[in-house]
């Protein structure tokens, strides 16, 4: 497993957001870029969310996209003396088995599992890269931004509507399993930023979740003063790093 995983990274990584920090700077980059030519007044940014996410697809399902994988993309016979059958079929194992404990019960994971997990986490990774692979390497999508973070897929979008919907179509035909909460606009949210198209000028902050107390700070009950410190500023970071007017 800790020798799978960067190998399956290193594929899937080239689109994908570690942070929202991370995101802010691509698409800062992205737009800077062309001599700032790229951002229009017309550029849409289209957000969408996987809603059933982690628990999508069932194990069958994730290991056939697992398995094509390993036949498109590992060129080596084997991974420290294991060769990829073994290894596929470790794999199965630890999808059909995986359990958890409630309420004085136990039960099964039949889709997905936890994605506490880091391996967990790879080969969910490794599903959706599978299922949107078609999305990032098409042609109309060439000159625009385009990212993931775990369940959110954000790009941009510069040409016809019609186009676009037929795109959008296609996605929900081509991936039956996944439910789609789709955002088309000038302004959205994503990864805790608020983005907007001013006219061709691109805007952006923080954006808080309004089911959450406005000054509060995450995870600091319980936690040593040093962590209220630490959050503070990280949270004062966040902010200069969101916000284009600073």
């Amino acid at each position: 497993e800790q020798s799978l995983r960067p190998m399956i990274q290193a594929f899937i990584s080239s689109n994908i957001f570690r942070n929202g920090t991370d995101f802010i700077q691509k698409l800062n980059q992205y737009f800077e870029d062309d001599n700032g030519k790229r951002l229009r007044p017309t550029t849409k940014f289209v957000a969408i969310k996987i809603l059933n996410f982690p628990h999508m697809v069932s194990h069958d399902v994730m290991l056939n996209a697992f398995q094509d994988f390993l036949r498109d993309y590992i060129i080596v016979p084997e991974i420290e003396n294991l060769s990829l059958g073994k290894i596929f079929r470790l794999t199965s194992v630890f999808l059909h088995n995986n359990r958890f404990y409630y309420n004085n019960k136990i039960y099964r994971f039949v889709k997905g599992g936890p994605i506490s997990l880091p391996f967990m986490e790879t080969l969910t990774n490794m599903y959706l890269f599978q299922c949107f692979k078609s999305l990032a390497k098409t042609t109309v999508l060439k000159n625009e931004f385009y990212g993931r973070y775990k369940d959110q897929i954000i790009f941009t979008w510069t040409g016809q509507f019609d186009q676009l919907n037929s795109i959008l179509k296609t996605i929900r035909t081509e991936n039956i399993n996944l439910k789609f909460d789709i955002n088309i606009a000038s302004n959205v949210r994503f990864l805790n930023a608020y983005i907007e198209n001013q006219h061709g000028i691109l805007y952006s902050r923080v954006d808080h979740n309004s089911a959450m107390q406005p000054y509060t700070l995450p995870y600091v009950i319980g936690h040593s003063k040093v962590s209220y410190s630490h959050w503070f500023r990280l949270a004062l970071i966040r902010a200069v790093r969101y916000c284009t007017s600073v």
